[in-house]
């Protein structure tokens, strides 16, 4: 099992139209979101105005997952009239409380409405998978299977503890998580138990997801 922190002055950071984007994860390496060419990305942005349009990504399959405050998605179909500066003339597509996940199509037009620092997992090409929002203290573990060739991963936004992963094989790992970090684990396979321990009086959320490469 290889094991991977991310943390924040390991994020790469730029300006979006609506504010600021840290991208936490790219693949394959050396992949450039600006030149289309990744297979997954993982990502967290700042959405700085009230309304927002999101960038136009044919051919990718979005999760978006705001962080902190509600967030409000709007599409536009071909029946809908009007400028698409606004989100007052679209249909209402999903209305989001922190950490409830949205899966879409990237090629579909979306504006955003609402202030809020939200996480982003995009898959491409032959890459699938998902992503998942897990509260400890609803759920106090988690369980699934791991094909080979897969990436596992999870984030905490504002959440610090402990997490023990085991195996079918009752192998163990015992790993400390931080705020503002990402773990993957990659060489899992087959049938996995997650739990967690988070520290009192913190948040009792976490993002997790897994990446399935072709």
């Amino acid at each position: 099992m290889q094991i991977r922190r991310i943390t924040e002055k390991d994020f790469t950071s730029s300006k979006w139209s609506g504010g600021q984007t840290d991208e936490l994860l790219i693949l394959p390496a050396g992949a450039s979101y600006k030149d289309r060419n990744f297979n997954m990305r993982l990502s967290s942005a700042s959405v700085e105005l009230e309304k927002s349009n999101f960038t136009s990504l044919p051919g990718v399959t979005r999760f978006i997952c705001p962080l902190d405050n509600n967030l409000k998605l709007f599409h536009y179909t071909n029946s809908t009239k009007g400028s698409k500066d606004s989100a007052s003339n679209a249909e209402i597509l999903a209305e989001l409380k922190p950490f409830e996940v949205f899966k879409f199509s990237g090629d579909m037009p979306i504006v955003s409405e609402g202030r809020c620092r939200d996480f982003n997992l995009m898959l491409k090409g032959s890459c699938d998978g998902f992503m998942e929002s897990w509260n400890t203290e609803q759920e106090a573990g988690k369980e699934f299977s791991v094909r080979k060739n897969s990436l596992f991963w999870i984030f905490s936004y504002n959440a610090s503890g402990r997490l023990l992963i085991e195996d079918e094989n009752s192998s163990t790992e015992n790993i400390g998580l931080d705020k503002m970090q990402l773990i993957t684990l990659e060489g899992l396979y087959g049938k996995i138990k997650l739990k967690a321990g988070l520290n009192s009086g913190e948040s009792k959320n976490l993002l997790y997801g897994l990446c399935y490469f072709c």
